[in-house]
């Protein structure tokens, strides 16, 4: 029977464990205060959005990502623990080589509170952390706090990446639990097609269906949790090639093309996807939402 392999949790686990309150560079007091202020939203991070059906916006709370235990306290996040195991699964049945992190240009898209960009930091790689809400502002603050020189926050779009960093400048993107959080994701993927270097690597996560046909169920952002299109395995593989990737692998680690099962300590209905740029591709621009490249 196939099984999952957790070999790179170790050291997942210990990257993570330089985040604690002895290795600050401000009073551990005051970093407590300041991040349950964040939560607390006694500092502002939640956007104002527009509210089904209203002609005014609400304020929408702020949830903190991941779970972390800083040593004198600990933080339950909306993710959990997933952070650990999306990279466990990229590192430990992808193929994706967390030691030849080292040194490499990184973006993590849709950082939240920046479980994964914190690994990445930590294993060497300068990393670029981006959000098109403001949830990545306690992540900046927690840069500062312990001195990191690897690691940018910004509030980003990805829709808009090409106007902040240099075509070709990735040697790795992840962007994890977001393609079916957008609108336009053929537009999207080409936007990181186009950020990557040649021969670069994207790393996808995201919702799935489990339908062995290459389709997309719309949910539209009324319904909880703000999703767009959720792909099947198929579609997912199908839109990478699409946009210039060569597909490395679809499916939840252990199958081809399968969604995770209940379980799996990603829970049911999640796939990953590894794509490699293919330099030269050219995207059929007929029927695009803008012009691309």
């Amino acid at each position: 029977m196939l099984s999952l392999c957790y070999n790179s949790v170790p050291a997942i686990l210990e990257a993570l464990s330089f985040f604690r309150v002895e290795n600050l560079e401000i009073h551990p007091t005051e970093f407590e205060h300041i991040i349950r202020a964040y939560i607390s939203n006694e500092i502002v991070v939640a956007e104002e959005c527009p509210q089904e059906g209203m002609q005014k916006k609400t304020r929408k709370s702020f949830f903190w990502g991941h779970d972390h235990d800083f040593g004198s306290f600990k933080l339950s996040g909306r993710m959990g623990t997933r952070h650990v195991w999306m990279l466990s699964r990229f590192f430990d049945h992808f193929g994706l080589d967390r030691t030849s992190l080292a040194g490499k240009h990184v973006l993590d898209v849709g950082c939240w509170t920046g479980g994964v960009s914190l690994v990445l930091q930590q294993l060497g790689a300068h990393v670029w952390a981006i959000d098109d809400t403001r949830r990545y502002i306690p992540l900046d603050f927690m840069i500062k706090s312990f001195g990191l020189q690897r690691l940018n926050a910004r509030h980003i779009s990805l829709y808009k990446i090409h106007e902040h960093f240099e075509p070709d400048h990735f040697d790795i993107i992840f962007c994890l639990g977001v393609i079916y959080h957008l609108s336009d994701p053929v537009v999207a993927l080409r936007r990181l097609y186009n950020a990557l270097k040649p021969g670069g690597l994207l790393c996808i996560e995201s919702m799935s269906i489990a339908n062995s046909d290459p389709l997309c169920e719309y949910e539209g952002p009324s319904r909880l949790g703000g999703n767009w299109l959720v792909p099947s395995p198929k579609a997912l593989a199908q839109l990478l090639e699409d946009t210039g990737f060569e597909v490395l692998g679809v499916g939840n680690g252990l199958i081809p093309f399968q969604v995770t099962q209940e379980g799996d300590p990603m829970g049911p209905n999640r796939c990953f996807a590894m794509g490699k740029k293919i330099p030269g591709h050219m995207i059929l621009w007929r029927g695009l939402s803008i012009e691309i490249d």
